[in-house]
């Protein structure tokens, strides 16, 4: 779970510094019909409580379709898969509702 929501952080990282931790393009590959870049992100080996790699498939319009992450805790790589259906909201239910 912390690895999804700290996909979606409100800080980017610093682009010009990314080859300097270790970020590199892997190369491209298609995902679900789609042509996709695959970059691996900085080297988080040298951080307490984490993995290796992560590496992330991306679509030319910036879509995210899959995170795969090295987790020292796991024999194999932790893999996120991201649907990318239309979004649909959820409708409210009827009588249901915050209180004032």
């Amino acid at each position: 779970m912390a690895i999804a929501l700290g996909l979606g952080s409100d800080r980017p990282d610093n682009a010009a510094l990314l080859p300097q931790n270790g970020a590199t393009w892997r190369g491209q590959d298609q995902w679900d019909g789609h042509q996709v870049d695959v970059m691996t992100g900085p080297d988080a080996g040298a951080k307490p409580g984490t993995g290796g790699t992560v590496r992330y498939w991306i679509g030319s319009d910036g879509t995210m379709y899959r995170v795969q992450v090295e987790v020292a805790s796991q024999a194999r790589p932790v893999v996120i898969d991201f649907d990318t259906g239309e979004y649909v909201p959820v409708q409210p239910v009827p009588g249901v509702g915050p209180r004032p």
